[in-house]
C-alpha cells in the first residue's frame, strides 16, 4: 500500500467529528423545539403517579361469541379516573356482581379475527385497599376426610387455649399455625402437595370460616414499570372487624401492598369466551409520568407532530424498553473504551440489565449468578465427555432452560412473585457466557475467569442503575431524538485512542518513575 493512501488527510481526520455534529445538533434542536414550542415537559413530575392498564382480548370466531371480562368492582371503579371499552362490532353490556363487575361482549363475528380492548386510568392513592367492602358469605368448613376434620378441631382448640381475644389476633394465630405447619394438625390441613396459590388461599378461607372470620381471595396487578405482559396475582385478605388486611403467604404476617391494585374478589376465570378459538389475553401497564404531558398531548396531536406517547399502551411499553438499549450500549462502550472494563461480550451487560428490570436488581443478581454457577458445573461435566462445541452448547442450553423453568415454577407456587420474570433472562447470552467463561478458565485459570465475570456483573448493574431511571425512561419515550445524540457519541468514542483509566492505574509506577527522572 502506498504512502499516499496510508497518509491521513485533514478531511478524513475531521470527518468523524463532522458526522457526530450532524447527528448531535439536529437531535438537540428537535428536543429544544418540542420543549420550547410544543411545551412538552423535559422531566416527569415527581408529585403524581398514575397508570394506564390495558387488557387486550384476541380470538378467532366463526359463530356467535359471548366474551366476559371481570373488571374492578364498584368500590374500586369509583376511584378510577376513566374507563374505556372497544367493541370491534360486538354489543357491550356491564353487569354488577357482589365481588366484581363484568363486561360482556356478544354478537356475531364480522371477520375471522377480533380484538377487544378494556382500558382504565388508575391514580395511586385514589383507592384505599383496606377500605371495608361487603362481607362475603363464610365458606363451608366441613371436610370430607375424617382426619382433616379432627385436625381442624385440634387447631380451633389450640386457638381457644391461646387466649386470643380480637378477630385480628385470632386470624393471625390461625394463619401462622396453618402456613408454618408447626403442628401435626396443620400438616394434615395443608399437605405438602397443595402447592397452588389459589388452593392454599381457599384452604385458609375455610379454616378462618370455622372460627367465624371472613376471608377472601383478591386478584390484582402489581403497579410496576412499563410492561406489555403483566400477570394477575392472587393474595389473601382477612376482615379483622374494622378493615380488610392483606396476609402474606411468604412472611406469614400482615402486609401492606401499596404497589398493587385489587382487580376483583373471589374465584372464577378472569376472562371467559364462548364460541371462539385461539384466545389470547394480554395485560399491559404503562405509567403516566406527568400530568402536564397529558394536558399537552391533544394540542400536540392537532399540530400533526408525531409522538410515541399517542400509540397504544402495549406499544408504548415496548418502546420504553427498546429505546433504552442504545443508551445501555453507549454506556457499555464507555466502560470498555474509556474506563477499561473487560466484559463477556460487548453488549451482554445491557441484555442482563434488561432482565434485571423484571426481577429487580438484587434478585436478578442472585438468580443470574446461580444460573452461571450451575452452567459452569454442567460445562465441567460435559467437558470430560469430549463433545463437539455445538452439541455441548446445546446440552448446556437445555440444562439452563430446565433450571429456569424449575425456578419460575417454584416462584409461581410461592404466590408473591411472578415466575415469568425469571424466564425473561437472555438464555442464549447466558449459554455463550458460560462457554466463554469456561474457555477462560482453561486458558488463564479460575481466578481470571471470575474477575472478568465480576466486571461483567458490575457493568450490568451500572447499566441497570443508569438506564432504568424514571427520568431516563421518560426522556427516551417523549424525546426519542436523543438517539441521534447517542449515535454521535458512539462515533466520537469510536475515534478515542487514548489510555484507558485502568491502564493508567496499571502502569502508574512508570509514570512516577518518569516524573522522578525529570
Amino acid at each position: 500500500m502506498s504512502d499516499a493512501i496510508m497518509k491521513r488527510t485533514p478531511i478524513s481526520r475531521f470527518l468523524p467529528l463532522m458526522l457526530a455534529l450532524i447527528c448531535v445538533l439536529p437531535g438537540i434542536g428537535l428536543m429544544i423545539y418540542k420543549h420550547q414550542v410544543l411545551m412538552l415537559p423535559l422531566f416527569p413530575s415527581q408529585t403524581t403517579e398514575s397508570w394506564i392498564i390495558d387488557v387486550k382480548i384476541g380470538f378467532e370466531a366463526k359463530r356467535p361469541v359471548n366474551a366476559t371480562l371481570r373488571v374492578p368492582p364498584t368500590g374500586i371503579a369509583e376511584s378510577l379516573e376513566s374507563e374505556n371499552f372497544t367493541s370491534d362490532g360486538f354489543a357491550v353490556a356491564i353487569f354488577s356482581e357482589p365481588d366484581s363487575r363484568k363486561v360482556v361482549w356478544s354478537g356475531r363475528p364480522r371477520k375471522p379475527q377480533h380484538v377487544l380492548h378494556y382500558r382504565v386510568h388508575y391514580q395511586r392513592g385514589a383507592f384505599n385497599p383496606s377500605t371495608p367492602q361487603a362481607l362475603p358469605e363464610l365458606m363451608s368448613f366441613t371436610f370430607k376426610k375424617e382426619a382433616e376434620q379432627k385436625a381442624l378441631q385440634k387447631l380451633l382448640a389450640s386457638l381457644k387455649a391461646s387466649g386470643k381475644s380480637t378477630t385480628e389476633e385470632k386470624a393471625l394465630f390461625l394463619l401462622q399455625a396453618l402456613f408454618r405447619r408447626d403442628t401435626k394438625a396443620a400438616q394434615i390441613l395443608l399437605p405438602t402437595n397443595m402447592t397452588s396459590t389459589i388452593s392454599r388461599i381457599k384452604r385458609a378461607q375455610r379454616i378462618l370460616a370455622a372460627a367465624g372470620i371472613h376471608g377472601r381471595r383478591v386478584q390484582g396487578l402489581r403497579l410496576q414499570r412499563a410492561t406489555s405482559h403483566a400477570s394477575m396475582l392472587s393474595w389473601l385478605q382477612v376482615f379483622t372487624g374494622a378493615e380488610w388486611k392483606n396476609f402474606s403467604l411468604i412472611t406469614h404476617t400482615w402486609k401492606q401492598y401499596q404497589e398493587r391494585i385489587p382487580w376483583r374478589y373471589g374465584y372464577g376465570e378472569f376472562v371467559e369466551i364462548d364460541g371462539a378459538d385461539n384466545e389470547d389475553v394480554i395485560i399491559s401497564i404503562l405509567p403516566r409520568d406527568d400530568a402536564h404531558l397529558l394536558t399537552r398531548l391533544p394540542a400536540v396531536v392537532e399540530s400533526g407532530y408525531p409522538l410515541l406517547t399517542t400509540v397504544s399502551s402495549e406499544l408504548q411499553a415496548i418502546f420504553r424498553l427498546i429505546l433504552l438499549i442504545p443508551l445501555g450500549a453507549l454506556f457499555t462502550v464507555f466502560l470498555r473504551c474509556v474506563i477499561g472494563l473487560t466484559t463477556f461480550g460487548t453488549f451482554m451487560p445491557v441484555l442482563i440489565a434488561l432482565s434485571f428490570r423484571e426481577t429487580t436488581l438484587i434478585d436478578g443478581v442472585i438468580y443470574f449468578s446461580g444460573i452461571i454457577l450451575f452452567g459452569l458445573f454442567i460445562r465441567a461435566i460435559l467437558s470430560k465427555l469430549r463433545l463437539l462445541m455445538v452439541p455441548r452448547l446445546s446440552a448446556i442450553l437445555t440444562c439452563i432452560i430446565a433450571l429456569i423453568v424449575a425456578i419460575a415454577y417454584m416462584m409461581e407456587i410461592l404466590g408473591e412473585i411472578n415466575g415469568a420474570t425469571v424466564a425473561l433472562f437472555p438464555i442464549i447470552v447466558i449459554t455463550m457466557t458460560i462457554e466463554r467463561m469456561s474457555i477462560i478458565v482453561d486458558e488463564r485459570g479460575l481466578k481470571d475467569a471470575f474477575i472478568q465475570a465480576a466486571w461483567s456483573m458490575l457493568a450490568a448493574v451500572l447499566c441497570y442503575v443508569l438506564i432504568f431511571n424514571p427520568r431516563i425512561e421518560y426522556i427516551v419515550l417523549v424525546y426519542p431524538e436523543v438517539l441521534l445524540i447517542v449515535l454521535g457519541a458512539n462515533i466520537l468514542l469510536g475515534r478515542y485512542t487514548g489510555y484507558r483509566l485502568f491502564e493508567l492505574y496499571r502502569f502508574r509506577h512508570l509514570l512516577f518513575k518518569k516524573q522522578d527522572a525529570s
